[in-house]
């Protein structure tokens, strides 16, 4: 690069306000110091409130106000709560909904430096992949085997599910908006993260995430194959190209994630649910364990529509699984690993119909605004949410509600000239 490069470089990715640097806070305490990721929510507030003070954030109405709603109904279930201590815990966990929801009501005047906030998204994943390739270089060291260098050896601080979250959405806003002229970033960086952040979901080895990204590069070259050829070559490729990779992940054999095994006990588990739980063998597999704990928590959910109450999940999970025998699940406690069920545990059919409300509400908003960034982390929030019980970690709850809400007030919409 020569001197001229380097310098419009720099002058790209340099913050222009002070409100440059507060809105990247959130995520910079949630990949440097995941455990008080806190400090950087109270941070943005800090910076917001001053901003609002000054006039420099305005008042913006839009659906982001659906998360205060969200948070208010939380409040209304604890009211419920068999265990009022676990229930306070929870609405803690939640006042992300309350502080994103109203914030990100407040627009800035001035336009805000995206190329600013996506290379310090990206440099946050390098640093993170970063301390992980130390930390499992360092357990390597100690156990001398290469299991050292995968999922929560590799990400011992954040959960190896959620930090392949992060790095994918990362990688699509990058691109995305390469492809749409936001940045314009050397070639040689982008494929130097591309290929940090593809080793680390690798690493990380998250079913869940893998299928994720499978999935969305599936459909990118299907999309490609359909601007490039005829409808009926594309078509022709695009079915071979499924074909052949259905079959990769059903015979499949890998070292962190065998689809196989998970694919045929999934077939045993839907065939006979009451004698899937009542095996040992399942118990100690955790994507097959999953199938258990939907199963449980929806029978309790059945038998009570209208929830628990915020605060009351754990009574009702040692309920069941003592009523099951199964007391590995209970140290530690592990809830459904789903958020729909876990929402339709508390609040019932109430909560539940509220959580898709808001899900669809964002959606429709995202086509009709032609926002495909919210879009797809919309799409990656609902699916996720069927795997894990995102909105119980603060790791799941202050990334998802920050970026939806961010992504709303503050994804560039092209005109279809430039698409």
């Amino acid at each position: 690069m020569s001197k001229e490069a380097v310098k419009d470089f720099f002058k790209q990715i340099s913050p222009k306000s002070y409100y440059d640097i507060a809105i990247i806070l959130p995520l910079l305490m949630l990949f440097l110091y995941p455990s008080h990721a806190a400090y950087g929510v109270v941070g943005f507030v800090i910076l917001c409130i001053y901003g609002i003070i000054k006039k420099d954030l305005v008042f913006h109405w839009n659906i982001n106000i659906l998360w205060v709603g969200f948070f208010v109904l939380y409040v209304i279930f604890f009211l419920k709560a068999t265990d009022t201590k676990e229930g306070l815990f929870e609405l803690e966990k939640k006042l992300s909904f309350l502080v994103f929801g109203i914030l990100f009501l407040f627009k800035s005047k001035k336009p805000l430096s995206l190329p600013f906030w996506i290379i310090s998204f990206m440099l946050l994943v390098i640093i993170r992949s970063a301390i992980g390739f130390v930390e499992s270089i360092i357990m390597y060291n100690e156990i001398h085997i290469l299991p050292a260098f995968f999922t929560s050896r590799f990400s011992q601080h954040i959960h190896p599910s959620y930090l392949s979250f992060y790095i994918i959405i990362c990688l699509i806003i990058t691109f995305y908006w390469e492809y749409k002229k936001v940045i314009n970033f050397p070639k040689w960086f982008l494929i130097i993260f591309s290929i940090i952040s593809i080793v680390s979901i690798l690493l990380l080895s998250s079913l869940s995430a893998n299928l994720f990204l499978f999935f969305t590069i599936l459909t990118i070259i299907i999309y490609y194959l359909y601007k490039k050829f005829k409808p009926l070559l594309a078509s022709t490729i695009a079915i071979l190209f499924i074909i052949i990779s259905f079959v990769v992940i059903k015979y499949g054999h890998f070292r962190a994630i065998n689809f196989s095994e998970t694919y045929n006990n999934t077939i045993t588990f839907l065939k006979n649910p009451k004698e899937y739980i009542d095996a040992d063998q399942y118990i100690k597999k955790a994507n097959e364990k999953r199938l258990i704990l939907w199963t449980l928590s929806w029978q309790k959910i059945k038998e009570n529509p209208m929830g628990y109450g915020v605060g009351s999940a754990g009574d009702v999970y040692r309920n069941v699984y003592s009523q099951y025998g199964l007391t590995s699940l209970m140290d530690p406690l592990l809830d459904s690993h789903n958020q729909y069920l876990r929402i339709a545990l508390e609040m019932g059919v109430i909560g539940i119909f509220a959580y898709l409300a808001i899900i669809c509400a964002y959606i429709v908003k995202a086509i009709k605004q032609k926002k495909y960034l919210l879009l797809y982390v919309m799409i990656c929030f609902l699916y996720f949410g069927m795997w894990e019980s995102i909105l119980q970690r603060q790791s799941g709850v202050i990334f998802f509600t920050y970026m939806i809400t961010f992504l709303f007030l503050y994804e560039p919409v092209f005109s279809k000239k430039k698409i």
